[in-house]
């Protein structure tokens, strides 16, 4: 096996790693914060998404425009790509996010959190859908 390419150097050690749909783009979480790569060649550096916590989670929109991040404080931050804006930063667990997933539509997404409980989100909106879900135990 051969590296494809140059590492890809992250400020503190990456806790979770996520691919776009493409293979374009990938974003990496740390107790740092997240960085969003563009892995074609010779574009730019990567972009720093600023947090205030340790990124647990992070999964990008079927269509490729949306990065959805999730914190171990519980909180959630939706950032337009690829100018790196952010549209949305919420509380949506009572603890770290542990799993962070979009439906095949794009139109919402769930989140898990070390508490137990799965939540859906409106994904052009950010707000609450549905009942919580709890589950037994955290899934790590």
């Amino acid at each position: 096996w051969q590296p494809l390419g140059e590492p890809l150097v992250h400020v503190s050690a990456p806790l979770q790693v996520a691919f776009e749909a493409t293979g374009r783009h990938l974003v990496t979480g740390s107790y740092s914060g997240a960085v969003w790569w563009n892995l074609a060649p010779s574009v730019g550096q990567p972009a720093r998404l600023e947090h205030g916590a340790r990124v647990t989670r992070g999964a990008f929109s079927p269509d490729g425009k949306t990065v959805a991040t999730g914190t171990s404080a519980g909180r959630l931050h939706l950032w337009n790509l690829p100018d790196n804006s952010l549209r949305h930063a919420f509380p949506a667990q009572s603890g770290a996010v542990l799993h962070l997933r979009y439906d095949n539509s794009g139109n919402r997404f769930l989140t898990f959190g070390i508490e137990g409980t799965v939540r859906f989100w409106d994904a052009a909106t950010g707000e609450a859908r549905g009942r919580p879900l709890p589950h037994p135990t955290a899934i790590y």
